[in-house]
């Protein structure tokens, strides 16, 4: 037998057998169900003042009120940016809290103060838009069923402040940021 000839036959079957097997791999890709992406968790911070945003004492209960407190690593002050893709366009930001896997969440009263509740791609007040504001290196967080901001009530320094929602001021108590800029 020619050199010739055996080395191309054999390069052949080395090259439909790669290709047998890319064509299985694509289509066991294909066939299995996309992966979820696993949450990441960041602190919401207010530019005000650098305290972290967190559910009060860590409570895990529906309804309950977010505050701002001293960072401490705590799973109540870690939020994820979650994003219902079937139902809402990519500017669309929902924050749920890794301590208690609820959403921060509005009642769309000026001055009312935000709390958890269950996620819900249906739920509007846990919606929130954010528009980057240069001069404060942050976003202020726009409800975007009522257009009210997140706020730190009464620009307060103090922990264990309340967040509220208020009319857009310009305040530097309505700006607030991720590490990254993950927002």
């Amino acid at each position: 037998m020619n050199i010739h000839r055996i080395f191309t036959r054999r390069a052949r079957q080395v090259i439909a057998a790669a290709g047998l097997c890319a064509l299985a791999t694509i289509g066991a890709a294909a066939a299995a169900p996309a992966a979820s992406a696993a949450a990441t968790y960041y602190p919401l911070i207010s530019n005000l003042n650098w305290l972290n945003v967190g559910v009060r004492d860590g409570s895990t209960g529906n309804g309950t009120d977010i505050i701002q407190w001293t960072a401490d690593g705590a799973a109540d002050q870690q939020w994820d940016d979650i994003w219902y893709s079937n139902t809402e366009d990519r500017s669309v930001h929902r924050f749920k809290n890794q301590g208690s896997g609820k959403c921060l969440t509005t009642d769309g009263v000026p001055g009312d103060v935000v709390y958890q509740q269950d996620c819900s791609p249906t739920n509007r007040y846990q919606a929130w838009q954010a528009s980057y504001i240069w001069w404060a290196a942050g976003y202020q967080l726009y409800n975007t069923a009522t257009g009210l901001v997140l706020d730190v009530q009464g620009a307060s320094y103090d922990r264990g402040a309340e967040i509220d929602v208020w009319y857009p001021n310009g305040g530097l108590n309505q700006v607030f940021s991720m590490p990254g800029d993950l927002i």
